[in-house]
């Protein structure tokens, strides 16, 4: 995926209801509004992930856009696409 004209590698997740984006992708929204979220996620070993809030983050895939939910944590390293794409 693409986000203002940079790769972005991203992992697509099954195992992840919804897109989870890590804080230093979302910073590269200028103005990204992220609003709090009542969500909570826990990783594969029950640990519970850190959310910053929830985005709409606008990617581009194949040179279309779209604007895509997602939650914004510091406690992840790749964009994780949630099974809401399938």
């Amino acid at each position: 995926m693409e986000l203002h004209g940079l790769s972005v590698p991203c992992l697509l997740d099954t195992g992840c209801d919804i897109t989870l984006v890590p804080r230093d992708v979302a910073a590269m929204v200028p103005n990204l509004d992220i609003k709090p979220t009542k969500h909570r996620m826990w990783a594969a070993n029950g640990t519970e992930i850190q959310l910053d809030g929830e985005a709409v983050i606008p990617f581009v895939m194949d040179g279309r856009p779209f604007d895509n939910e997602a939650l914004v944590s510091p406690d992840i390293e790749k964009s994780m696409i949630g099974s809401e794409w399938m």
